[in-house]
This record gives C-alpha cells, structure tokens and sequence, in this order.
C-alpha cells in the first residue's frame, strides 16, 4: 500500500467465499509457515494428530489489522466454498471445479 502510495484507512477490503477454518487440514509444515508470519489462524486438528485446522479469513483480518485497515472498511462474505455446495471447492470436489476470481483496482492518479 505504500508502494502505491495509499492510506490504510482509506482502503476497502472485501473477503470473498473460500474455504472455512473447519475445514481447511494443512500439514505442520503450512502451520508453521504462519506461525513464523506471526499469523496464528490455526489450531490443531482434534480428529488428525499432526494436522491442523487453518483459518484463512482470520488469517486475512490480522494482516488487515496489522497494516492499519479500518474495521468498518473490511466485508466478509462469510461463505465456506467447502460447505456450500453451490460453489467451487477443489477439496470437496477433488479438483473437478470451476473457477473464481477477483478484482483489484487501484485509484487513477489526479
């Protein structure tokens, strides 16, 4: 955001649908890649010792709060790609999906 030189507090943040904590499993390794960013989003999976629940959505909305987004700025769909069946999942659909996008703009210079 610097780089494009824009204030935090003036930056919207949508979260769209994606693959909810619950069920989300990651290895140790993946937990430990944002364990290192200082992103705690996962807790270990009580069903799959060595395995963990990853939280991506949380894990967006503390590098949101880090970079100094305005809460009121940021919306959540709030949708589990893996738990709606209306939606693309690749692990719920074991990689027979479509395809998502997103767009990011960026203001034009005065």
């Amino acid at each position: 955001m610097e780089e494009a030189g824009l204030d935090p507090k003036a930056v919207h943040l949508a979260i769209g649908p994606g693959i909810g904590g619950r069920c989300y499993q990651v290895g140790e390794e993946v937990a430990e890649a944002f364990a290192q960013a200082g992103l705690s989003a996962f807790t270990p999976d009580p069903k799959a010792p060595g395995k963990y629940l990853l939280d991506l959505e949380k894990a967006l909305l503390l590098q949101a709060q880090r970079a100094g987004l305005s809460p009121e700025r940021i919306y959540r769909v709030g949708l589990c790609t893996h738990c709606t069946p209306t939606l693309f999942s690749h692990r719920r659909d074991r990689g027979r999906t479509g395809r998502m996008w997103g767009l990011v703009m960026l203001p034009v210079a005065q």
